[in-house]
């Protein structure tokens, strides 16, 4: 899998190709992000360009989510669909990695300097 990596005010932003995180690639997503996350600062995940996760894909989530707080890190979610969102709360993801509608409100949120 293809992402856009930025470095934003002292947080890395990552942002996955899509257009879907699911069995088919989740593995693939874990290996490839793995070093993006052994970075300085915050992490946020820009969820923009996937329209479609399934279980293996909410795995593949909570593996970021363990890996950066293992190197004593958070990461946070923007960017994603309004059905992304809900199915997200509803399996109460949303307690272990915030979700944020915009790239910006996930930078003020981690407090990353403009």
């Amino acid at each position: 899998m293809e992402f856009e990596v930025t470095r934003q005010a002292g947080a890395t932003v990552i942002a996955p190709s899509g257009p879907t995180l699911e069995a088919v690639n989740s593995h693939e997503f874990k290996q490839d992000i793995d070093a993006l996350i052994d970075t300085d600062g915050p992490v946020i995940l820009d969820l923009s360009r996937i329209g479609f996760i399934d279980s293996s894909g909410c795995g593949a989530l909570l593996h970021c989510q363990r890996r950066a707080q293992a190197h004593g890190r958070g990461v946070v979610l923007c960017g994603l669909t309004p059905q992304l969102q809900g199915l997200l709360k509803a399996i109460q993801m949303d307690r272990k990695m915030p979700l944020y509608a915009t790239r910006t409100e996930a930078l003020d949120a981690v407090g990353a300097k403009r």
